[in-house]
């Protein structure tokens, strides 16, 4: 019995500090991901939450001035958009699909509200997944840095309805934002959904995600086995940082939205995922490593939405990016920016036209599309108007859109 003793007691011990440490490594905005998003989103914070003692008359006057914005905002764009997502885009394509966001950055706004119904969205940018280091026991004046930083970050999404790359390279590598994360658990709590859990991930070589227990533990994926170790494979690709939060549907309390098509929150509300990576997916970028195709391939067909995306894939020098996205979806609501209409085949897709083509920004004048032009003025497919705007043109109605819709295959 002594030997049997004993190896119990090394159990007991083993798990003991495996409990420790995961109390000392983690974090409050970890113990608390919906209360710290509630935080950051200038929405109520629960009562019994260690964040409720940090709504201090700076956090009121930021709940204030964010409301405020946020109410114009739904009033302009977002109405708009649920009602033409409700009454149009839902009847034309699979709700249901994961959606892949090309170039989407941490704009998980717009994806929620055109595709409330997804499981999965996926998203990437050059910025950093980032961290949420909301300390309650930190000095107030770091938490009010950090609650600056989120609103000046988010002035583009409110006037224009897209992230500036430029602007973003600085917004988010700051000391107080370092990354996409507040912002995503921004606009999921404004959107109306708790947040469940934040999981920092990797891409690795092989296409899956791999869940990191913490930041410095070793990696196991979905399943719970065990993960290679970081850095470059012997193919030299590297493993992608990313960062993921689990959500559902929320018990809405007045000021949050709810989502359409959503039931009260339950046991029964389905869990989503949104997953953000960081990733260059120039054909420099890529390389010969099939990680993200590997992946999305794995989690497809898909959805697809893209706008204000610097027309890159017009590119050569992004023909990978582009051939993965015409490979794997099964819809794409895109702007001019997204993939060249030359490039869509009517044999395989079915198109339908909104709004009317207008000559791209000054920044890219080169990107002038002839034949959508000729396809608009000659009626080539079904037009309908776009009763929002989100693009580049954002300060007038000149919007245009186009829905291909993969044809079936005899």
């Amino acid at each position: 019995m002594i030997p049997v003793f004993f190896s119990l007691q090394r159990v007991f011990i083993a798990c003991l500090v495996l409990l420790l440490v995961a109390v000392l490594t983690s974090t409050p905005a970890l113990a608390e991901p919906d209360a710290a998003a509630h935080y950051l989103a200038g929405l109520p914070v629960p009562e019994d939450s260690a964040y409720q003692s940090l709504t201090d008359e700076y956090w009121q006057a930021y709940k204030q001035a964010f409301n405020t914005a946020w109410e114009a905002l739904d009033h302009d764009r977002f109405q708009p958009m649920r009602e033409w997502q409700k009454e149009v885009l839902a009847s034309k394509i699979d709700p249901s699909l994961p959606l892949f966001y090309p170039f989407g950055g941490p704009d998980m706004v717009h994806a929620l509200m055109l595709y409330p119904h997804g499981r999965e969205y996926l998203l990437f940018g050059l910025e950093p997944p980032g961290s949420l280091e909301l300390d309650p026991d930190a000095p107030a004046q770091q938490r009010h840095e950090l609650l600056n930083a989120v609103r000046w970050a988010l002035r583009d999404i409110y006037q224009r309805g897209y992230f500036i790359t430029g602007r973003m390279s600085s917004d988010l590598t700051r000391t107080e934002l370092d990354g996409v994360l507040p912002l995503l658990l921004v606009f999921i709590a404004r959107s109306g959904y708790e947040v469940l859990a934040i999981e920092d991930v990797e891409l690795v070589p092989e296409g899956r995600i791999e869940i990191m227990t913490t930041k410095n533990a070793p990696k196991t994926d979905q399943t719970g086995d065990p993960g290679q170790e970081d850095g470059l494979t012997q193919a030299g690709c590297p493993d992608i940082p990313g960062v993921r939060v689990r959500f559902r549907a929320n018990a809405y309390d007045g000021e949050s939205e709810k989502p359409d098509g959503e039931s009260e929150k339950s046991d029964r509300s389905p869990e989503k995922q949104v997953t953000y990576l960081q990733l260059d997916v120039s054909d420099n970028g890529l390389g010969n490593c099939t990680a993200l195709e590997d992946y999305i391939e794995g989690i497809g067909p898909t959805n697809t939405f893209v706008k204000s995306a610097s027309y890159l894939m017009h590119y050569a020098t992004f023909s990978g990016i582009r051939a993965l996205t015409l490979a794997v979806s099964d819809s794409i609501f895109q702007d001019d920016t997204g993939i060249p209409y030359r490039e869509l085949d009517q044999a395989d897709w079915d198109i339908i036209l909104f709004g009317r083509y207008t000559n791209p920004i000054r920044d890219f004048s080169g990107v002038y599309q002839s034949d959508l032009n000729q396809a608009y003025l000659a009626k080539t497919h079904p037009i309908d108007t776009l009763p929002f705007s989100m693009g580049y043109h954002w300060w007038t109605s000149e919007q245009n859109h186009l829905l291909a819709r993969r044809r079936a295959t005899p």
